[in-house]
């Protein structure tokens, strides 16, 4: 499976994920959204993604491929059609990805990959975990704006099929009004793919502590942060190979075909 990655995103890298999130809600506002969250809240919730994103980028650059970052701004109704990555560049070529990639980020004291049933879209998924508890996160980006490297680990990524046993159950399925709960030791391994394993899990769930406050979405697909692949090798060649040449007059009969991802590739 492979060890999760650890390095630090640089603090001019940051500047721009906080920057972007204050415009994001900025521009929220302006539009008249009718968010019932907080302003601090919506731009810490934005700073993490973003910040997520570019980890994700900082990281593929290490396997000798380049993601084109976003930070534009969408108008009301405009989306960036539910992929964070839309391009990559291997080897002086760049590619059209063709595969949906959802990059999630979460703080320090959190274990899990949550998806909002309504958002369950794209066809990877991927985790990353910044290393710094959100009173230190608020204060930097909300009040201080003094910004520093910030430690972030890459934990892991999951293709859409892996969030459902084979009789297409989810392995944890949690309704609005719920928490999260914190996984005892025996059930922190790699998650065996059978129906009896999820039966078990399942009916050991309501005995464990809750953490976290209750969740806003009506239903959430989760996967425990340990139970995700990290053959990060095997991630970035998926995407690489099932993509498409951004000059449509160079697609061949020998250039990438989308390809069918079975259970046993994660």
């Amino acid at each position: 499976m492979g060890e999760a990655i650890t390095f630090a995103v640089p603090a001019e890298m940051v500047v721009k994920c906080a920057n972007f999130a204050v415009s994001v809600e900025q521009s929220q506002r302006q539009f008249g959204s009718q968010d019932q969250r907080q302003r601090s809240q919506m731009i810490l919730d934005t700073f993490e993604g973003k910040l997520a994103e570019v980890a994700f980028a900082q990281l593929a650059r290490g396997y000798g491929y380049d993601f084109a970052l976003d930070f534009g701004l969408y108008v009301k109704g405009q989306t960036d059609n539910g992929s964070d990555v839309t391009t990559i560049t291997h080897r002086g070529e760049t590619r059209l990805v063709s595969a949906k990639v959802d990059v999630k980020g979460i703080g320090a004291r959190s274990s899990w990959l949550l998806v909002e049933s309504h958002k369950f879209g794209a066809d990877m998924y991927v985790l990353v975990r910044h290393r710094l508890s959100r009173e230190r996160l608020q204060q930097m980006v909300l009040v201080d704006r003094i910004v520093e490297d910030i430690p972030v680990e890459v934990v892991g990524f999951a293709h859409r099929t892996m969030f459902t046993a084979p009789d297409g159950s989810p392995y944890v399925e949690l309704m609005r009004g719920e928490r999260l709960r914190v996984v005892p030791d025996m059930w922190q391994k790699d998650r065996p793919n059978t129906i009896r394993w999820l039966a078990a899990f399942r009916n050991s769930w309501q005995m464990w502590q809750e953490m976290g406050p209750r969740l806003d979405a009506p239903k959430n697909l989760g996967l425990y942060a340990k139970w995700l692949s990290r053959d990060f090798d095997y991630l970035f060649s998926y995407l690489w190979n099932t993509a498409i040449p951004e000059d449509p007059m160079a697609y061949t009969e020998t250039s990438p075909q989308p390809a069918r991802l079975g259970r046993s590739a994660i």
